[in-house]
């Protein structure tokens, strides 16, 4: 986003011409009228506060009072009413949403006062629901798979193994994907990967899975790593226990990675620029063979 500044200020209507959004964010930090080239320059990470926040489920208004709350502190429903341009009825409705998300506090007084909970609070809110909700997903994946197993009709046809490509689109998707790989792998499972794409599966519950898995010595499996050594490998490797699978540096990875379960499956991690990561999976043979005598070079020089 861009925003132009002429004379070193700039208003708010001039502003509200190229993004409608920000006016409402600038009033809400008590800019009025004319504003200066050091207010302008905080908008894009309030526009960028202000979508997440949107994107988590929250109205545009409940968003406002949020914002406004936060920035000022505590006041009557009166005073956020006037300060925003908000009836009271409305104003009443946002407030009696948000504190039921937790999101805002009433203080037991008369006149009621409310607070906000901090940006921090905030997003563990939201972080807790997503895994309470990946967690009923998964509960009931398992449920379901194991009464489909009792539907599935069983035939004594020999199985084909038939050669498949699938492109995974967005970290998600990826994700999902290399979790379903360690889940049913048997023996083997080898990652070479770049320090960036290391850093994003710390970040999500990949390497609690592996040492879960790999505690119990019945469904343990032969985990090996290698990876280009730099700051960032260095970080992440410091911060997982590094007992329930074995790792490497090898200066000669330069490309985002692979992921091969039991040398039968394979995930190639592809890069579309500088951000976006896309990936294919497929079990045919000669990918997968030609990816694992890579993987071997990788390791047995590291």
């Amino acid at each position: 986003m861009t925003v132009q500044i002429l004379k070193n200020t700039t208003s708010i209507k001039d502003i509200n011409e190229n993004d409608p959004e920000i006016t409402p964010l600038l009033r809400n930090f008590g800019i009025q009228g004319r504003v200066n080239a050091s207010d302008v320059d905080h908008t894009p990470t309030l526009i960028e506060i202000y979508r997440t926040l949107t994107n988590f489920g929250l109205s545009k208004n409940e968003v406002n009072v949020y914002l406004f709350l936060l920035k000022t502190g505590v006041h009557k429903a009166s005073k956020i009413s006037e300060r925003l341009g908000i009836t009271r009825t409305e104003i009443y409705k946002i407030l009696k949403s948000l504190e039921a998300q937790g999101i805002v506090i009433r203080l037991v007084e008369k006149p009621f006062r409310y607070l906000a909970i901090s940006l921090e609070d905030l997003f563990n809110i939201y972080i807790q629901k997503e895994y309470n909700h990946v967690r009923s997903i998964e509960d009931q994946k398992e449920t379901l798979i194991q009464k489909w197993s009792l539907v599935k009709q069983r035939t004594n046809k020999p199985e084909i193994k038939s050669m498949v490509f699938q492109v995974l689109e967005g970290t998600s998707h990826i994700y999902i994907k290399i979790k379903e790989l360690l889940d049913n792998c048997n023996s083997s499972f080898d990652m070479a990967l770049s320090s960036d794409v290391l850093l994003w599966l710390y970040n999500t519950p990949f390497f609690e899975l592996i040492e879960k898995r790999n505690r119990r010595k019945a469904s343990a499996v032969d985990v090996r790593l290698v990876t280009k050594h730099s700051d960032i490998s260095e970080f992440v490797l410091s911060n997982v226990n590094t007992d329930t699978f074995d790792f490497a540096f090898n200066p000669r990875l330069d490309i985002p990675g692979f992921v091969i379960s039991d040398e039968g499956e394979i995930i190639l991690l592809i890069r579309n620029g500088v951000d976006d990561l896309f990936a294919m999976w497929t079990n045919y043979d000669s990918l997968v063979g030609s990816n694992q005598l890579l993987f071997t070079y990788f390791w047995d020089r590291k």
